[in-house]
C-alpha cells in the first residue's frame, strides 16, 4: 500500500522510461495517421478556415491533395521511426513538421492535447539520444550528468505546460456559464447527449447513483483547476495519479481516443525524471 501511495522509485531507468514514451508516442501518431487516411478529403480537402501561411506557401507549389499525401506520408514514416527507435531525432522532426502542417491545412481541426504532443516531439528532437531502442533493454550508454540536466529542463517545461493547459481547461468550464458544470450534472448531460460516448460503457455508468456522477463531474474540474498544487512536492504524486485516472476514464468512456491517449502519454513522460515526480533520485 505504501508503494502505491508514495513510491520511492519507479521501475527501470530514466532512459528506459523515455524509450517507452517514445514508442507509445510513435504508436499514437501512427494509429492516428492510419485511421485518418480514409477521411483525408473530408478532414483537410475543404478547410473551414483559411490555411496558415506555411501551408499557403506550399500550396502554391503543389496541389492540396499532393500536400496532404506528402504530409501524412511523412507523419507515418516519422512515427515508424519513433516506434522502432531508429533515427529518433529526425523521426521526431518529421512528426513535428507533419503535425504542424496538418493544423496549418485546417486550423479548425484542433485538439487540446496537440500542443503538448508537439512539445514532446520537440523534447525528442532536442534531447540527446541515450535511451535503448526497446524500453526493456539496457541503455547503450550510461546516463551522463549532462543528459540528466537536459532531461530535468525538459521535464520542468512539460510540467509547466501541462499545468497551464489543464488550469485553463478547468477555468473555462467554471466560467462558461453552463449550468451543468455549476450544478454538478455535467457528467449526466454528457452521457445523455454526447455522440462520442461509448454506448456499453455509458449504459454501465448510467446505473451508478446520481451522487457518484456529481462527484466525478466536480472532481474532474477540481483536478484541472487544482493542477497548480504540483508546485508542492508532497502533492505532486497524488495529483498525477488523480489526473491520470481522469484521462484513463475519459479514454474508456468516449470514442475519441486521440485526446485522452495523448494526455496519458504526456503524463507518462513525467515519470521519466522520477525525482521531480516522487522526490527520489532518478534510477541510474
Amino acid at each position: 500500500m505504501r508503494l502505491a501511495l508514495r513510491p520511492t522509485r519507479l521501475p527501470g531507468s530514466a532512459p528506459q522510461r523515455l524509450a517507452l514514451v517514445r514508442l507509445l508516442l510513435g504508436l499514437h501518431l501512427l494509429v492516428w495517421a492510419l485511421v485518418d487516411i480514409p477521411h483525408l478529403v473530408t478532414l483537410y480537402g475543404t478547410p473551414v478556415f483559411s490555411a496558415g501561411w506555411i501551408a499557403r506557401t506550399l500550396l502554391s507549389l503543389v496541389t492540396r491533395d499532393q500536400l496532404i499525401a506528402l504530409v501524412v506520408g511523412a507523419l507515418i514514416l516519422g512515427a515508424v521511426g519513433l516506434v522502432v527507435g531508429v533515427a529518433r531525432r529526425p523521426a521526431a522532426v518529421l512528426c513535428f513538421v507533419a503535425d504542424t502542417l496538418l493544423l496549418e491545412l485546417d486550423p479548425a481541426i484542433r485538439s487540446p492535447e496537440l500542443p503538448l504532443i508537439r512539445l514532446l516531439l520537440l523534447v525528442l528532437v532536442l534531447l540527446p539520444v541515450a535511451e535503448p531502442r526497446w524500453w526493456r533493454t539496457t541503455p547503450p550508454t550510461p546516463m551522463t550528468t549532462t543528459w540528466s540536466r537536459h532531461l530535468r529542463g525538459a521535464s520542468i517545461v512539460v510540467w509547466g505546460a501541462l499545468v497551464v493547459g489543464m488550469s485553463i481547461a478547468g477555468l473555462s468550464k467554471i466560467t462558461s456559464g453552463d449550468p451543468a458544470w455549476a450544478s454538478g450534472t455535467a457528467m449526466a448531460v454528457l452521457l445523455a447527449q454526447s455522440a462520442w460516448v461509448r454506448p456499453a460503457v455509458a449504459a454501465a455508468v448510467a446505473t451508478l447513483p446520481a451522487v457518484v456522477l456529481v462527484v466525478v463531474g466536480f472532481g474532474a474540474v477540481a483536478v484541472e483547476v487544482g493542477s497548480v498544487v504540483v508546485v508542492l512536492r508532497s502533492l505532486r504524486w497524488p495529483w498525477w495519479l488523480a489526473s491520470s485516472c481522469m484521462h484513463l476514464g475519459a479514454l474508456l468512456l468516449f470514442a475519441i481516443p486521440q485526446v485522452s491517449a495523448g494526455m496519458l502519454i504526456v503524463h507518462l513522460f513525467l515519470t521519466v525524471d522520477d525525482a521531480l515526480l516522487v522526490g527520489s533520485p532518478s534510477s541510474r
